[in-house]
């Protein structure tokens, strides 16, 4: 994971292990463990938990599970899971995936959070 600014385990700047600023950990502002405001744990309003409206679960439309151009699970450049230099890096605002997976079992979206987990190569 990177650790530079705004990625996954930056402590600042948004990045995945802020506990403010719109970040991974923030349980406000949008931010990863936000259950509204589009935050990681909103199942409403494209958050991570929306499987619509290019939500983290949203299988299309650019969601956290598509796999075309732009979404979450591809790996070109723009994709979720692109490892490349960007000029525009994405901004998670979900948890750290191993957080996040965690979250989705304990609330029932267990298909979704093995998904994720066999993409990310997670036990």
């Amino acid at each position: 994971m990177h650790e530079g600014r705004g990625g996954g385990l930056d402590p600042y700047n948004g990045g995945g292990a802020d506990h403010y600023n719109g970040g991974g950990m923030d349980a406000y502002n949008g931010g990863g463990m936000d259950s509204y405001n589009g935050g990681g744990l909103d199942a409403y309003n494209g958050g991570g938990l929306d499987r619509y409206n290019g939500g983290g679960l949203d299988r299309y439309n650019k969601g956290g599970l598509s796999t075309s151009p732009g979404g979450g699970l591809y790996d070109g450049p723009g994709g979720g899971l692109y490892a490349g230099p960007c000029t525009n890096p994405y901004m998670a605002s979900t948890p750290p995936t191993a957080i996040f997976v965690r979250e989705l079992r304990a609330r029932g979206f267990n298909a979704e959070a093995d998904e994720i987990a066999r993409a990310n190569g997670i036990d």
